[in-house]
């Protein structure tokens, strides 16, 4: 995947991101044990959220469009190879509409891919899910970072399903958002993703 020409800006907030990730099963006190959690999940979801963004516009924009619909979105993720790891579209086509969150969000990071597209009804609803999609995965990978050294040195012993390529030195060492941040982006993205993810949160935090 080429690296995308967005410009990061903090459009996604991070007390929105924490709410709804508790809201999706994450245990609250994982925030209070690494500092800034909430700033670095919320860089991840607007940075993934941009990257689909910016190939749907130009979907749009090959289909002589200013405004992104569902098959933009679709067509977007499925000529991606990694994109198309991280989300199915079945999934995303069989979730409910939801509510109002992240349009905002999601509204103003376009403004920063595509300054002059926009969304009609399916695409901006076909967005709304994606992030609630990314961030149920973010919750569920949260659930595996580790609190305390010990309990990092458990899960590795016992054989929980730790990351490949986190190895038991970076458990023992676990003790900063960024190592956190290592176990969550390794579970819920692959390839290039990865990396690009890991720059935007480590600007932030």
């Amino acid at each position: 995947m080429a690296e995308s020409t967005y410009i990061p800006a903090p459009t996604f907030q991070a007390s929105v991101t924490r709410k709804q990730l508790v809201a999706a099963g994450c245990d609250d006190v994982i925030f209070n044990k690494f500092t800034k959690l909430d700033i670095a999940c919320a860089a991840v979801l607007e940075y993934i959220v941009a990257e689909v963004l910016e190939l749907a516009g130009n979907c749009a924009r090959d289909g002589k469009r200013i405004r992104v619909k569902q098959l933009d979105v679709y067509m977007a993720i499925l000529n991606d190879e990694e994109l198309t790891k991280v989300f199915i579209i079945n999934d995303i086509h069989s979730r409910g509409d939801g509510d109002k969150t992240y349009e905002k969000e999601v509204r103003d990071t376009m403004k920063q891919v595509h300054p002059d597209a926009g969304f009609d009804a399916s695409g901006i609803a076909t967005m709304k899910k994606i992030c609630a999609i990314f961030v149920a995965k973010m919750a569920s990978a949260l659930k595996e970072v580790p609190l305390s050294i010990d309990e990092g040195l458990e899960k590795t012993l016992n054989g929980e399903d730790i990351p490949v390529n986190v190895l038991m030195k970076d458990m023992v060492a676990l003790h900063t958002t960024y190592d956190a941040m290592k176990i969550v982006c390794a579970k819920v993205l692959v390839g290039e993703l990865v990396k690009h993810a890991t720059s935007e949160y480590g600007k932030r935090v």
